[in-house]
């Protein structure tokens, strides 16, 4: 065999090449709001309960009598958050070993591969903060009639793609239990990305049948299996008594956030509008977050005044953007940007009232037996795995606000 590499040095070598761990590659990928959430990694069990307090007790009044025989318990509930999963695989030829001239070149060309299954499954990860369980990445564009090509109704998720995903396609955004995937000739419709435009916002699939306009578009295997991202905590219309997690929350509006309309308006005074509305809630709001063209268009606004520096990430090397809102009324938030927000929305919420809780970090190398890469049984090579076990979870429900804001 060529050089020194032999297939008993690849799980000591890839061993100590993550021996420190890979947070800072994978929160590099992930976007802003995933990378800084705080991570409770050590839970257990089938699912998290998320216990949450809505409202106060009763017993108060300027009459004993009536305090007394008016009280109550204070209004909690409890949501019933379950495991969502992602899971990673790559093969490694036999043959790439071979050619390798050493050590040093076979950990480049390995560890290229294997970085990018766990930079997959956290860039997975801060798409799916935002998103629903459904699990959608995007839809075509309504004026879409024909062809291979479709343009999507959101260019700015076309970051959400890669040439070679494969494609399954709905009519709905899979969030509710009743949507079904659209089917071509009694299977789920699936199609492979061929080409890419992200200038034009635009995907070549490997075939036109099936495709149609406004449909959703969800990577193979994730149709209603994501993660309950913020918009479903805190959706932008009022929810029905439909149990989400395992509570009505219609009984107060604490129990899904605060909504605040804004399409008529600048994204600076969407801003101070939604943090007025939280104010008056009494929630204490620390973070705003917003998507690329937005924050450009909120530094216009503001005749390129806004100041940028770069805030670190927990205990990582990864830095983000951020920058200080300062509204009339002397309120103060840290804006983030990041790429994963959907272009018609902003985010406001307390950061701490948000947690990422997972079965060991996100992701994880699957080495449960000491051994970091498998022989594989059907070709020459070895495979490498990773996964991930985890959600998004909010302890205080009415922390989160959600502005609509005009879409470019």
């Amino acid at each position: 065999m060529a050089g020194d590499v032999t297939p008993a040095d690849i799980d000591p070598m890839l061993q100590e090449y993550y021996a420190d761990g890979f947070k800072d590659m994978v929160y590099d990928v992930s976007g802003s709001t995933f990378a800084s959430l705080a991570k409770k990694e050590d839970c257990s069990g089938r699912r998290f309960d998320q216990p949450t307090r809505y409202g106060r007790n009763n017993g108060r009044s300027r009459k004993f009598d009536k305090a007394q025989s008016n009280r109550s318990a204070n209004k909690n509930a409890v949501f019933l958050v379950p495991w969502c999963e992602d899971f990673g695989v790559v093969s490694i030829s036999r043959s790439a070993i071979k050619q390798a001239s050493g050590k040093a070149s076979f950990i480049k060309e390995t560890t290229d591969e294997t970085d990018a299954v766990l930079k997959n499954i956290g860039r997975n990860a801060g798409i799916s903060i935002f998103r629903g369980s459904g699990g959608q990445r995007g839809q075509i564009n309504a004026a879409y009639s024909s062809g291979t090509t479709v343009a999507l109704n959101d260019i700015e998720e076309i970051t959400n793609f890669e040439t070679g995903d494969w494609i399954n396609f709905s009519s709905n955004n899979g969030n509710t239990s009743t949507d079904t995937l659209t089917q071509s000739v009694g299977v789920d419709l699936r199609r492979q990305i061929a080409s890419i435009d992200r200038d034009a916002g635009t995907i070549t699939f490997d075939s036109a049948t099936g495709l149609a306009a406004s449909l959703y578009l969800f990577v193979e295997g994730d149709f209603q299996a994501s993660c309950n991202g913020l918009i479903e905590w805190c959706p932008t219309t009022a929810p029905s008594a439909t149990a989400f997690l395992g509570v009505d929350r219609t009984p107060d509006s604490r129990l899904y956030g605060t909504r605040v309309s804004a399409t008529n308006v600048s994204i600076n005074e969407a801003v101070k509008r939604g943090l007025a509305r939280m104010g008056r809630e009494g929630a204490h709001p620390d973070t705003v977050v917003m998507n690329h063209a937005k924050a450009m268009q909120w530094e216009l606004e503001l005749d390129n005044k806004v100041q940028w520096t770069d805030t670190n990430v927990g205990n990582t090397s990864v830095t983000v953007q951020t920058a200080k809102f300062v509204s009339s009324d002397g309120r103060k938030a840290t804006v983030m940007v990041d790429k994963n927000s959907q272009d018609d929305l902003v985010w406001i919420f307390k950061k701490d009232a948000l947690k990422v809780v997972s079965i060991g970090p996100v992701p994880d190398v699957v080495d449960d037996d000491g051994v970091t890469i498998l022989r594989e049984a059907a070709s020459n090579g070895f495979e490498f795995r990773a996964d991930a076990t985890y959600n998004l979870t909010v302890e205080d429900t009415h922390e989160i606000c959600v502005l609509t804001v005009e879409s470019d």
